[in-house]
């Protein structure tokens, strides 16, 4: 068994409309997951959230075949990485790990702009 210790979050990335699209992130959650895909056996050691993006990252663990080495879900929310991409396509991170980000980073989209993954 293969197991990959580290975080999981959620990226919002702002996509060219202003609307944040949430994607599945951190490295070490992503690599489980590949090494899932590929067939091996891998064990993820993180915690997860009891908020609704962390049963999102649970069931892409599920999807893939990656075992959650810590099954007990946290009460703090899920770490959120904000992504800006500027016009050369380089991107910009803002993290908020005890909470959610503050309200002014609410932003409303009309659908079908501002569909979830």
């Amino acid at each position: 068994m293969i197991t990959v210790t580290g975080e999981a979050l959620i990226d919002l990335v702002i996509d060219g409309d202003g609307c944040p699209r949430p994607r599945p992130g951190g490295g070490p959650f992503n690599t489980a997951r590949t090494i899932g895909r590929l067939g091996l056996a891998p064990a993820f050691l993180g915690r997860l959230s009891q908020d609704s993006f962390g049963h999102q990252l649970r069931t892409r663990l599920d999807q893939d075949g990656v075992m959650l080495a810590v099954p007990q879900l946290a009460d703090a929310p899920t770490t959120l990485a904000v992504v800006d991409i500027d016009a050369a396509g380089v991107p910009r991170y803002r993290f908020y790990l005890a909470a959610p980000p503050p309200a002014r980073w609410s932003i409303r989209c009309s659908p079908p702009l501002c569909r979830t993954a």
